[in-house]
């Protein structure tokens, strides 16, 4: 795996986490070659399956009050 895509899911787990409440509900997303990585994410979010293979994983998030 490259030094990249190690540090975005590091990134992106950090940012995860400081994005919600601990009380939130959140759900595991299994992603990479072969499903061999997991991040929880919160219910309101959803993981999709890139088009490209330069990404793991894609994240559409929804706006904020809606």
């Amino acid at each position: 795996m490259s030094k990249a895509m190690l540090l975005s899911i590091a990134v992106l787990s950090i940012i995860c986490g400081a994005s919600f409440a601990e009380d939130a509900k959140t759900k595991p997303v299994e992603f990479g070659r072969d499903a061999k990585h997991t991040l929880a994410l919160p219910e309101t979010w959803k993981a999709t399956v890139p088009e490209t293979g330069m990404r793991a994983l894609e994240v559409a998030v929804p706006r904020q009050g809606r």
